[in-house]
């Protein structure tokens, strides 16, 4: 090969890189909701009919959970909560795929909310402002060994 044809296959395989590349790169913005198959979840001392949670792997902080056919975010840093619409969650098999909860979600307002380590689990506890129902939530973490206590 001569010297431009050379440059030109080497210009024309790094732009098929970059392509390939870029379309395997999630949009910013969107996250991936993975179903949390060990979480535990009752309203007002009962578990619901219809129910599931799920969580991001990179951010443990935000927990999406199914209630028959409404959907909550919950942020369990900020405290806040939001609800999202069926047509703003992509199913990805058994997940789901959205923008992130604050952009696309309505706030819903919290009545009280407290949340505490119960050893394999951390447990949130919170009442919903719109209707009055209490949510206790479950999710399990890592076991810190190095405490000793396990």
């Amino acid at each position: 090969m001569t010297a431009p044809r050379a440059a030109i296959e080497i210009l024309r395989r790094s732009t098929l890189l970059v392509l390939i590349l870029a379309s395997s790169v999630p949009a910013a913005g969107r996250v991936t909701w993975k179903i949390e198959e060990r979480a535990q979840l009752q309203i007002g001392g009962h578990v619901p009919i219809s129910w599931n949670v799920y969580t991001i792997e990179k951010k443990k902080n935000l927990v999406l959970i199914l209630l028959g056919k409404r959907y909550l975010a919950l942020d369990t840093k900020t405290k806040l909560i939001w609800q999202i619409e069926t047509k703003d969650l992509t199913p990805k098999g058994k997940d789901f795929e959205s923008d992130e909860p604050g952009e696309i979600g309505t706030p819903i307002p919290v009545g009280s909310w407290s949340d505490r380590d119960v050893g394999p689990a951390e447990r949130i506890v919170i009442t919903l402002g719109d209707y009055g129902a209490k949510i206790q939530l479950e999710l399990p973490h890592m076991i810190d060994l190095r405490r000793g206590i396990y």
